[in-house]
């Protein structure tokens, strides 16, 4: 799987995931401040590294649930609710 690459933007894997938030990116993440835009970004990163493999149609509420576990070991639940602020608007 290639990485696509920016300056500007953050770099996704060419997946249907990394596709998905680059796009949110580009049209959510303007108006934000550096800080909170480099926050999002680092959490998008850790999303698309777990979900890169997995097709859309596939991500279901078990696999999100893992993906919470898997956060959970490692991060406070305030990162982890940052990380649903990247996640939620890619499957609303």
């Amino acid at each position: 799987m290639k990485k696509t690459n920016s300056r500007k933007n953050p770099v996704f894997y060419n997946t249907e995931i990394g596709k998905l938030l680059e796009e949110w990116f580009f049209y959510e993440c303007g108006n934000l401040s550096s800080s909170t835009r480099n926050n999002y970004v680092s959490k998008a990163r850790i999303i698309d590294r777990y979900f890169k493999k997995i097709k859309l149609k596939n991500i279901d509420h078990d696999r999100v649930i893992k993906y919470v576990m898997y956060q959970g070991r490692e991060y406070s639940n305030k990162t982890i609710n940052e990380t649903f602020i990247v996640l939620s608007p890619n499957f609303s």
